[in-house]
């Protein structure tokens, strides 16, 4: 059949591993999102750890100074403060960039950083399917992205709501790399 004749069956056959990795990422994505109202109260935004306030502080900078990054931190070493060379990270400019483009939407620089991380995590779903598809049939390699929508432990920890660090995306871009 040419083309332009096939069928929604033929097509649904051709494609229907897009919609199943768009399944397993809107899956993490509700999963990492579901506390999301533990972290804001009464309008005031609440991180997890010491990081994520390291990194807004950095992120506000970058959005006032782009592309110039903070280059003292008086709450690095408080109370006399440091160089803040550890920080300036990618991740910094890419959630200065996120936060550029949803704070119109979303409200606040810190509400936007409090799903950047899990906006990456979920993320992962597309080269993991991608990574086990180089190796296995379209079936088992959704099951691979499935089965990392399920999992505990670190990864899951690192790209929940309310900690928005760098560590998601070192996992998505390590694994968009492979």
């Amino acid at each position: 059949a040419e083309e332009d004749e096939r069928s929604p069956l033929d097509l649904l056959e051709r494609w229907y591993h897009v919609p199943a990795v768009a399944g397993v990422f809107v899956f993490m994505l509700w999963t990492r999102l579901r506390s999301y109202g533990n972290f804001v109260r009464d309008g005031e935004v609440y991180f997890r750890g010491n990081d994520p306030w390291y990194h807004l502080r950095e992120t506000s900078y970058l959005l006032e100074n782009w592309p110039n990054t903070l280059p003292y931190d008086v709450w690095t070493g408080f109370p006399f403060g440091n160089q803040a060379g550890q920080f300036g990270t990618l991740w910094d400019h890419i959630m200065a960039v996120g936060v550029w483009i949803a704070r119109p939407i979303m409200g606040s620089t810190e509400e936007v950083m409090l799903v950047m991380a899990p906006i990456v995590g979920a993320l992962v779903a597309v080269p993991t399917y991608f990574i086990a598809r180089r190796f296995v049939d379209r079936v088992p390699a959704l099951a691979g992205a499935a089965t990392l929508a399920l999992f505990s432990g670190t990864f899951l920890r690192y790209s929940i709501v309310g900690f928005p660090d760098h560590s998601a995306a070192e996992v998505f871009f390590q694994s968009t790399a492979i």
